[in-house]
């Protein structure tokens, strides 16, 4: 797969942690799970940048015939993302920053959580040959309220999961915790991801 470099990845079994590895300069990563017997797994992997900020969590369960070879391959672990600053004056600029795969295209998603405008809207930008990413976040052209940020990357093989969400508060503070309930990984919905992530922790 695919993360930032200089992160650590952890590789989880069935929740139980196998190994964390460190992607190369260019970002790829490897790893075996050797030993298998047959039957499912579910196959868990996140990454901690340099900066100790935790990626979306990456899941994949895969069924094993003894005796052979799975591959699973083209993982993209997502962006890790903070804000710069939580909250900022009306018409005032924001930052969103992380890490992830070198020179590849990073998207992040705004929505309003409270005022604001209705849909999603879309910003781009490109990470470095180091996997460091930031992209400003205009607040000129977003009412007083509070917006949901999520981050994701693509490169030409694989897409990532979203990160978890972030709050911007334009003109006002926004609720302080990253995720809400058993919502763990951010993704607004609540499933096996989020009890994986819990059996983790």
């Amino acid at each position: 797969g695919w993360g930032a470099p200089n992160s650590n990845i952890t590789l989880l079994k069935a929740g139980v942690i196998a190994n964390v590895v460190q992607p190369a300069g260019d970002g790829r990563f490897s790893y075996t799970f050797g030993g298998l017997e047959r039957g499912t797994y579910t196959i868990t992997a996140y990454g901690t940048d340099g900066a100790n900020r935790k990626s979306a969590t990456f899941t994949s369960t895969i069924s094993i015939i003894q005796g052979s070879t799975n591959l699973l391959s083209d993982v993209a672990i997502a962006p890790t993302l903070e804000l710069a600053d939580n909250s900022v004056p009306v018409g005032e600029n924001a930052r969103a920053l992380g890490s992830t795969i070198p020179n590849s295209r990073v998207e992040l998603y705004v929505f309003a959580k409270t005022g604001g405008f209705t849909g999603t809207r879309l910003l781009t930008g490109t990470s470095t040959a180091s996997g460091a990413w930031e992209i400003t976040v205009p607040s000129k052209d977003y009412p007083e309220g509070t917006y949901g940020l999520r981050a994701r990357v693509k490169t030409e093989t694989a897409s990532s999961e979203l990160s978890p969400s972030f709050y911007l508060g334009v003109g006002e503070e926004p609720p302080t915790a990253s995720s809400e309930g058993a919502d763990l990984n951010g993704d607004g919905k609540v499933n096996l991801i989020d009890f994986s992530i819990m059996l983790t922790n």
